[in-house]
């Protein structure tokens, strides 16, 4: 747990798929995975939250945040802000789905060869999907939804995210894709509702095909 104190159960292997629940009484913290089938084992963090923030919907931010966000004439001026970032973020991405090929090709002898154009791919992509989103939740931007869209549908169909020098090297994520799969997960959280049950499963499944 947070604490660092084992807690046993919670972890159910199904295929591809690794789910944990956390218990009732699970303690807010970062949390650390840990499941085995046969030889192999994987582990990853996962961040509790406290039970409040599960009733306020959960995530980054807060509903009670973003209703305050969205109709405080206070946050006017940020609206503006948010809304010239989405603008500005879309125009740098291409929506190419093959762009996960050219990731997947980047040497396996050299981590540098290629990274300044990957930190940008990853970069653009992932800020696009944030800000749209978060620009058609507070904004009710049409546009916005259409590129968070577009942008999640694109990465998802990415053949890896990550660098195959990582891969090679028995690394299977790197920091980058963390950072990536959070603005991912924020944007999916704030228009999720808003998507087909295709589509859902689509980004859904990437995420825990490629992030870790």
């Amino acid at each position: 747990d947070g604490d660092g104190k084992p807690v046993p159960g919670g972890v159910v292997v199904s295929g591809k798929k690794v789910v944990w629940t956390s218990g009732a009484d699970a303690r807010p913290g970062l949390w650390t995975i840990k499941a085995r089938v046969g030889q192999n084992a994987k582990s990853w963090r996962v961040l509790v939250l406290p039970k409040e923030a599960a009733k306020d919907g959960g995530g980054i931010l807060s509903q009670s945040r973003l209703k305050q966000i969205k109709d405080d004439p206070a946050f006017a001026g940020l609206r503006k802000q948010i809304r010239a970032k989405a603008e500005k973020s879309a125009s740098l991405i291409a929506y190419n789905p093959a762009a996960g090929d050219n990731v997947a090709l980047l040497p396996r002898v050299s981590l540098l060869s290629g990274l300044e154009g990957y930190l940008h791919l990853m970069t653009n992509y992932g800020g696009a999907i944030a800000w749209n989103a978060l620009d058609y939740h507070i904004n009710g931007n049409a546009d916005s939804f259409a590129h968070a869209r577009k942008a999640l549908l694109t990465v998802s169909q990415w053949k890896t995210w990550t660098p195959t020098w990582f891969i090679a090297h028995g690394i299977q994520t790197y920091y980058v894709v963390g950072v990536f799969t959070e603005q991912i997960a924020f944007g999916y959280n704030l228009i999720g509702a808003s998507l087909t049950p295709e589509e859902r499963e689509q980004i859904s499944s990437a995420i825990w095909s490629k992030s870790i």
